[in-house]
């Protein structure tokens, strides 16, 4: 991985998802089955981290489970780096905080 990247002719640091670019320049079929590896990836990690949320919810959980698609609709258009930068803070402070829901409980 790290010799691919390093040929890549551009500065790594200003592409969003290096391997993506590197995919473009490969053959059609490459580029599906790589950007359907990447959409399964995503697809699982958010179901993942929005079901463990919900788990930790007491009430209401229908009404933010709508209110999370809303926001992950409204939020698809932001660019993959802009996302990451803003979700980590976010999930950061939402582990946080069931950590001490969590040992509240106990």
């Amino acid at each position: 991985m790290f010799i691919t990247l390093s040929n890549v002719g551009k500065q790594i640091k200003q592409i969003e998802m290096p391997v993506a670019y590197v995919v473009s320049n490969m053959s059609q079929i490459i580029q599906i089955i790589y950007g359907a590896i990447i959409s399964l990836s995503i697809f699982t990690t958010s179901v993942t981290l929005g079901n463990s949320f919900l788990v930790s919810i007491k009430n209401r959980r229908t009404l933010v489970a709508i209110l999370i698609c809303i926001i992950g609709v409204l939020c698809s258009n932001i660019g993959f780096a802009n996302l990451i930068n803003a979700a980590y803070p976010l999930f950061g402070i939402l582990g946080v905080i069931q950590i001490f829901q969590c040992l509240k409980q106990k």
